[in-house]
């Protein structure tokens, strides 16, 4: 027993080989699924003005393509690309729970650029359900710059203004942080004295920001509750690592 056990020390302590490190990269970095999201988005976006036949056509081309595998081409390419240290470096940061946050935000852009690019002149509705879309993914790209501070911190800032905030994230954490929302109307962030909660708030398509969004997050201990609204004028609101209140057909069309 005792040899079984110094083997598995071993075999735990060995350095890992060349292969498994760009094996992990590629499951890390989750380069199918966002290649998938980004074809997902292009037929769906082509299927909203299609017929039905053409949306039958679309939708057998969409069952295609998903069920195509491509995590091989990913793996030449990131063979091709990297020497051991620099994909030693690569798989690190993919490992790390901030790089799980920016390949979800890279996920949900790439969709929405993607449907925003392909839909034909956009109604008043339309027009705010992009630029809610682009709100939310610079809400989350914020987010993703505090939750990466955090890890090396241990806290989330409470600072008064956005200018207080930009100077903490900006540039280590990101490049240029977003202040303003899609409509043009500046974010607000609220965070806790005891630095552990924060929350991120666009006032919407009206730029009225609402009551009930500016108090303090409640306890981290709290049970959240997740508010769906109709309106592009409500608040879009985004509380420890989540959205708490965010337009339905978006959420609706995301679990699509």
């Amino acid at each position: 027993m005792r040899n079984i056990f110094a083997a598995l020390l071993l075999l735990a302590s060995a350095p890992l080989t060349r292969q498994k490190m760009i094996e992990d990269v590629v499951r890390f970095s989750r380069a199918e699924e966002i290649e998938h999201a980004a074809i997902a988005a292009v037929i769906d976006a082509l299927a909203e003005h299609a017929t039905d036949e053409e949306k039958k056509t679309l939708q057998q081309l969409r069952v295609r393509a998903l069920a195509h595998e491509t995590g091989d081409l990913w793996a030449a390419e990131v063979d091709r690309a990297f020497d051991d240290a620099a994909l030693a470096k690569l798989r690190e940061f993919y490992a790390s729970p901030a790089a799980d946050r920016l390949t979800a935000m890279q996920t949900s852009l790439l969709q929405d650029h993607m449907r925003e690019r392909l839909s034909k002149e956009p109604t008043a509705r339309q027009r705010d359900r992009h630029l809610a879309m682009r709100t939310m993914a610079d809400m989350r790209t914020l987010a993703t710059a505090l939750e990466a501070r955090a890890t090396e911190t241990n806290e989330y800032p409470d600072v008064a203004d956005m200018e207080s905030l930009r100077k903490l994230v900006e540039p280590t954490y990101v490049r240029h942080m977003p202040e303003k929302d899609a409509w043009g109307h500046p974010f607000v962030y609220v965070g806790t004295p005891d630095h552990q909660q924060y929350r991120i708030i666009s006032a919407g398509a009206d730029g009225t920001f609402e009551q009930r969004a500016m108090p303090m997050p409640p306890s981290a201990d709290a049970k959240v509750q997740v508010r769906l609204t109709d309106r592009y004028e409500d608040d879009l609101i985004f509380e420890n690592g989540q959205f708490v209140q965010v337009p339905r057909d978006i959420v609706e069309r995301e679990r699509d």
